[in-house]
C-alpha cells in the first residue's frame, strides 16, 4: 500500500486542474507479475470525482505491460472502460 498526491488536469471547454489522492494497493507475488488497485479522489474546477484502477501488470526487466479496467465517477457523468498502458521502469 502506498500515498500519492499531485494534480489531474482536464480539458472541458477550457484547461481545468485540482488536486487529486490516491491510495494504490499493489501485489507483486514476483519482480514479473503483479495486482494493482488504485482508487483516487479529487476535485476539478469545484466538481469532486472518484477514480478506480484495477490491472494486471506483466514485467520484464525495465519494460511492463498492464491491462485493466478504470471506472471514473463525476458529479453528473460516469465512465469506464479497459485500458493498457506499456510502462517503464528506471
Amino acid at each position: 500500500m502506498d500515498l500519492g498526491a499531485g494534480f489531474v488536469f482536464l480539458d472541458r471547454e477550457h484547461w481545468h486542474r485540482g488536486p487529486l489522492l490516491t491510495l494504490p494497493v499493489l501485489i507483486h507475488p514476483n519482480e514479473y507479475f503483479g495486482l494493482e488497485f488504485r482508487p483516487s479522489v479529487g476535485d476539478v474546477a469545484g466538481d469532486n470525482f472518484e477514480e478506480y484502477d484495477v490491472s494486471v501488470y506483466v514485467s520484464y526487466r525495465l519494460a511492463a505491460m498492464r491491462l485493466g479496467y478504470r471506472w471514473l465517477y463525476g458529479v453528473e457523468e460516469k465512465f469506464s472502460g479497459t485500458e493498457f498502458g506499456l510502462p517503464l521502469r528506471f
